[in-house]
């Protein structure tokens, strides 16, 4: 199978879910406060919010990346084939 053909590349749910695996392979880490605790999810896909009572921050996986800045440029699949 070519890489490009993997099936995290198939769609931005699927890069997405690669990434998230990737990165977080503990689980999700708010990057504003460091809260290990489940965060909640919101009613946008990929976005999830800190538990902390404190901090209640948004975040994505793409949050405190060298890519954030290209999203408008770099869609989720594009980012995880490049990089």
């Amino acid at each position: 199978m070519a890489a490009i053909q993997a099936p995290h590349f198939t769609d931005e749910e699927a890069a997405r879910k690669y990434l998230e695996v990737i990165r977080w392979p503990n689980g999700s880490v708010c990057p504003k406060c460091g809260s290990v605790e489940k965060p909640y999810t919101t009613e946008k896909p990929g976005v999830y919010r800190c538990s902390d009572k404190d901090c209640r921050s948004d975040f994505t996986v793409r949050a405190r990346t060298a890519r954030v800045d290209l999203r408008a440029v770099f869609n989720l699949r594009k980012t995880v084939r490049v990089g």
